[in-house]
């Protein structure tokens, strides 16, 4: 089952995704959502359905998930300094997650080993036994249970991580 984290209505500090669920050291918790200081354009969108490959570099930029009023904004990278700097942004409609999503953010992320990904999987709602399932799906694919984490009740409608490898919500 993957981690939960429960925001507390506060923004903080900007944040890369494995320096966000590392800290979490493999238990649930809460706190402010990480925040891009200074904003987060030039931006790609990402309508229902839609994925995007944001390289981590230094060419600003980012790719955002945008319009979660049910869906769920999902972003992968990989933690292995080996594999290409880049993370996957899916916009989940209603939060459906497939096996083929996840072998899709595989494949677009390097051919990556599912052992080295973590993930986040963040949606305006509070968690239910709907949106732990389709998060449980990254966990079924392989990416280990401590390194998923599902954020609940964002209080935005806006998810992505920018060209720092910096996860945010809006």
């Amino acid at each position: 089952m993957p981690l939960l984290y429960t925001p507390d209505g506060s923004f903080g500090p900007p944040r890369s995704i494995s320096n966000f669920v590392g800290g979490l050291g493999g238990n649930n918790g809460g706190g402010p959502l990480p925040s891009v200081m200074g904003g987060y354009a030039p931006a790609t969108y990402l309508g229902q359905g839609q994925a995007g490959v944001q390289v981590i570099g230094v060419n600003p930029g980012s790719t955002v998930a945008l319009g979660l009023l049910t869906c769920a904004g999902v972003v992968l990278a990989s933690t292995n300094p080996n594999d290409p700097p880049r993370a996957w942004v899916y916009h989940a409609p209603s939060g459906s997650l497939t096996n083929n999503d996840v072998a899709n953010a595989l494949a677009a992320l390097g051919n990556v080993n599912a052992n080295d990904v973590v993930a986040v999987y963040a949606h305006p709602n509070p968690s239910d036994q709907y949106y732990v399932a389709d998060a449980t799906v990254l966990v079924n694919n392989g990416v280990p249970n401590g390194q998923v984490v599902e954020i609940e009740s964002l209080p935005g409608v806006i998810f992505g991580i920018n060209n720092l490898g910096q996860i945010f919500a809006a």
